[in-house]
């Protein structure tokens, strides 16, 4: 009977003995899963360094364009003088020269000259053209992507010349009015899309505010309750620009461009 509980004891000795003895014993864990730590790294994720800001691509950079637009005049050019007895809609075409401030600020000059087609309550001979010059800032939204998001605030001197009826005379020769004023509020937004590193084209949209300063004699007496009316006009411009960037740089790698973003120039 001793010897018959012995034997149980003994193999339970020798079991505990060899899972002592055994490697995976002395290395816990060895052989089963494990959770493995996730860290959490900022930067980097192949070096675990902090990435760098991006460059700035924009600072003191020289850039020109041109553009082409299509316009309609609201609002009023003198005392009882809405802007649409003068000109209906028009064309235009400018040009602008700008230098870069900073990551995503750019100040520039810009002209433009605009012909505008005769209104309704004329039937022939008429219509009206202008030219205007001026300083304008400009923000973009990102720098170094194939697509350049912006808005633009500027002021512009304006000169404007329209053929007009004779009221004495209403089947003779046109006479030409001249106005002077200040667009106070050139208030812009477009976006260009440069499909290689230097060239760039898109649309945008503007709605130039302004008074004028100086314009010309009524035709017919004006009663005096209209004399001191508001002259405050408008002209809404759609549009499509060519943008050149001589100075951007080609191949930099960008942010954007590591994170498989669109690729930028």
């Amino acid at each position: 009977m001793e010897r018959s509980r012995a034997l149980p004891l003994a193999a339970l000795a020798g079991l505990v003995a060899t899972l002592a003895a055994s490697p995976a014993a002395a290395q816990p864990g060895k052989g089963a899963a494990q959770a493995i730590p996730v860290v959490e790294v900022d930067g980097d994720a192949d070096t675990g360094e902090a990435r760098p800001a991006a460059p700035d691509e924009r600072k003191g950079h020289i850039y020109l364009g041109v553009g082409a637009t299509a316009m309609g005049p609201v609002g009023a050019m003198a005392p009882a003088t809405p802007s649409t007895s003068l000109a209906a809609a028009g064309v235009g075409f400018g040009a602008f020269l700008g230098v870069g401030l900073g990551r995503h600020a750019t100040l520039q000059i810009f002209g433009d000259r605009t012909l505008f087609f005769s209104p309704s309550a004329c039937s022939r001979d008429c219509g009206g053209r202008a030219y205007s010059a001026g300083l304008g800032l400009t923000y973009h939204l990102a720098q170094g992507l194939a697509f350049d998001p912006w808005a633009s605030f500027g002021v512009a001197y304006r000169d404007s010349l329209f053929e007009v009826v004779n009221p004495a005379n209403p089947d003779g020769k046109r006479i030409v009015q001249r106005y002077r004023g200040v667009d106070f509020a050139r208030i812009g937004l477009g976006g260009d899309f440069y499909p290689t590193p230097f060239f760039g084209l898109g649309p945008w949209i503007e709605l130039d505010l302004g008074t004028n300063a100086s314009w010309p004699k009524p035709l017919l007496p004006l009663p005096d309750d209209v004399k001191n009316t508001p002259r405050i006009y408008g002209l809404f411009q759609v549009g499509v620009r060519i943008a050149f960037d001589p100075m951007r740089k080609v191949g930099r790698p960008t942010v954007a461009r590591a994170a498989g973003m669109t690729p930028g120039y």
